[in-house]
């Protein structure tokens, strides 16, 4: 790429996975043991000389020209380590994937493209819904630390010494929290293959402890915790008195991540906690209304039960005082029971709910609804031992429903949710004796 100074070669191997990748966050770990080969790679610092011309670097595709963007997660020069994530269009799991990296003190600073975390640029590396990207590797103490955050974040949400006194051991809570007081007290280590069925539940924990952090202000980075703020007092008290029930747990979690993700986006949420209306005002900078949202736990796919939740977001939605968009998000996850899949196809369960809301969302019905999101959650999973390097991918996926004739039509750009992902990967390696 003309301008540049300087470059190194990265390449990621094929085999470390079994299907293509895309929009995929890598992260590139700059250091003196760098990947899988190795490499020392403090030769970057010694050109940029100091952490101020951190900015002064770009990664490209093979063909040197296309730029890809890039978070700067942390750059320490005295230390001679930096952590990057890179939004990489696609990994190859048939072919190597080839990237450069450049890099020139002389260079401006490449803002186009590289960012700081919480930066605009930053965003565009995990737009694709990705919002965590975890590396189970070798380092004992991180992933302990890790996993007790994830214990303490989710005993923040409930009352004093609950876990430990809980009868109701099938609550979802209890069975993450249990999960990683088992891996902390395993000292960091995931067994195979008495483990390998509770990797997908681990992807689990991990996006939960997402939305959590937000809505408490904790800090998943340095791992600082804070005390639940989102809503007013009385939507706190009503989180706080539901939680523990096993099935309100998953209806609370709803209404939590569709939260998230709004103010992860900047936009004004106001919960509601008044009975008869709906769980969530929106309000966007540029949009002419608020969005109303209604959040839905669906647990058996009927199309009465399907009907009825419509029916009921269309008069909880209908009894707002000012204009809005109407949306009304059901959350499938249970009944559509994805489980791991290989690709983007539509489960059959899916399609079938989908059938069952147009015709809910159409004509003179449920017109204060201006458009339906169907919510569910797969897994994909990566290279399976014997392979020294296993991939796990949680995914929230959704399809959008529009009215057919609205009150008030839902623009089509109107952000309202595109899902999201959380990964990590696991390295294996022999079990040590005692």
């Amino acid at each position: 790429m003309k301008g540049w100074k300087k470059r190194v070669k990265i390449q990621i191997r094929p085999n470390i996975i079994d299907s293509d990748l895309r929009g995929f966050p890598l992260l590139v770990y700059i250091r003196r043991s760098s990947g899988r080969s190795h490499t020392d790679l403090t030769f970057i610092f010694d050109e940029l000389q100091g952490d101020k011309n951190r900015k002064k670097i770009a990664v490209t595709l093979a063909d040197g020209l296309t730029q890809c963007y890039v978070e700067i997660e942390s750059w320490d020069h005295g230390r001679k380590e930096a952590r990057l994530y890179v939004r990489v269009p696609k990994i190859s799991s048939s072919l190597p994937t080839v990237l450069y990296l450049y890099f020139d003190r002389n260079h401006p600073d490449n803002t186009t493209y590289v960012g700081d975390v919480d930066s605009e640029v930053a965003r565009k590396v995990w737009e694709e819904g990705y919002v965590l990207v975890h590396h189970l590797r070798s380092n004992r103490t991180k992933v302990i630390s890790l996993f007790q955050f994830q214990k303490r974040l989710l005993e923040l949400l409930f009352p004093e010494r609950w876990f430990l006194e809980t009868a109701k051991k099938n609550h979802p809570a209890y069975i993450r929290w249990d999960l990683c007081n088992r891996i902390i007290n395993q000292k960091g280590i995931l067994k195979f293959p008495q483990q390998q069925n509770e990797l997908v539940e681990i992807s689990r924990i991990l996006l939960d402890s997402y939305i959590l952090t937000v809505m408490t202000g904790s800090d998943m980075k340095d791992m600082s915790l804070r005390e639940l703020n989102y809503g007013d007092e009385a939507v706190q008290k009503k989180i706080l008195s539901r939680i523990t029930y096993e099935n309100q747990f998953e209806d609370i979690m709803v209404e939590l991540y569709i939260g998230a993700w709004h103010l992860g986006k900047g936009h004004q949420v106001t919960p509601f906690e008044e009975k008869g209306l709906p769980d969530l005002k929106v309000e966007f900078a540029t949009a002419v209304y608020p969005a109303f949202i209604e959040c839905k736990h669906l647990r058996t796919r009927t199309r009465r039960r399907i009907t009825d939740l419509i029916r009921k977001a269309n008069n909880q939605i209908k009894k707002t005082a000012d204009p809005g968009y109407g949306i009304v998000v059901i959350d499938a996850t249970i009944p559509v029971a994805a489980g791991i899949v290989e690709d983007d196809s539509l489960p059959a369960q899916t399609q079938e709910s989908i059938r069952i809301v147009r015709s809910a969302l159409s004509g003179n019905k449920n017109t204060s609804i201006g458009t339906a999101l169907i919510v569910w959650i797969d897994n994909m999973v990566k290279g399976r031992p014997p392979s020294k390097k296993t991939l796990v991918v949680l995914r929230r996926r959704h399809v959008r429903i529009d009215h057919t004739n609205p009150n008030i039509i839902v623009p089509d750009t109107l952000p309202l949710f595109n899902g999201w992902n959380a990964s990590f990967s696991v390295t294996w390696s022999q079990r040590e004796h005692q």
